[in-house]
């Protein structure tokens, strides 16, 4: 008698799944952004653009931002993006210093476009914006490398998410007039 063995297949190694959400800021939270009492170097009351992620409370896997915004100094603009857990990652902040700008200021270039960041992005923030090298006195559109997964990764991507602008002098003013944020999450494995 011959007996056959059949190997049963090897289960497929785990693999992750990711889910992306697009999500529109609020339109009712994008205008400008408050600027203070003179250039005291403190921050005006923030411009908080929010962005409402609902679905399953899946963890963060990625995060990208797009922002459509204008300003005439960047230097003055900070840009922070807030989980609903409070956990906090800076976009830009004093743009420029380091980079040839003014040290107290930052740079005197300008936002006009759409500005995405995201890990992924090959594009310095800071470089771009560096006045000894500009050939413009906008920063250019496009994607700008920022260190969102060390903070996110992980963190619950359901609730209230808030992009948080403040400018530090009134002098110079700005306005967001768009907001995406896209959220990458792992959804579930296969066995």
């Amino acid at each position: 008698m011959l007996l056959t063995v059949l190997a049963a297949p090897a289960p497929l190694l785990a693999q992750p799944v990711v889910a992306q959400r697009v999500v529109a800021a609020d339109p009712a939270t994008l205008g400008p952004i408050p600027a203070p009492k003179g250039c005291v170097g403190m921050p005006g009351a923030p411009r908080d653009v929010i962005f409402d992620v609902r679905g399953g409370a899946l963890p963060v896997a990625a995060l990208a931002i797009e922002i459509t915004a204008t300003h005439a100094f960047v230097g003055d603009l900070d840009a922070e993006l807030i989980a609903p857990s409070g956990l906090s990652a800076m976009l830009f902040s004093h743009t420029g210093i380091g980079a040839g700008a003014d040290p107290l200021w930052g740079a005197n270039v300008h936002l006009d476009g759409t500005y995405t960041f995201a890990d992924t992005a090959s594009a310095d923030w800071d470089a771009a914006a560096d006045v000894t090298h500009h050939d413009s006195p906008v920063i250019d559109s496009g994607a700008y490398r920022a260190a969102l997964a060390a903070t996110f990764f992980g963190a619950p991507s359901v609730g209230r998410w808030t992009l948080r602008l403040t400018d530090r002098c009134e002098t110079e003013n700005g306005v967001i007039s768009a907001a995406v944020l896209r959220v990458t999450t792992l959804q579930t494995t296969r066995q």
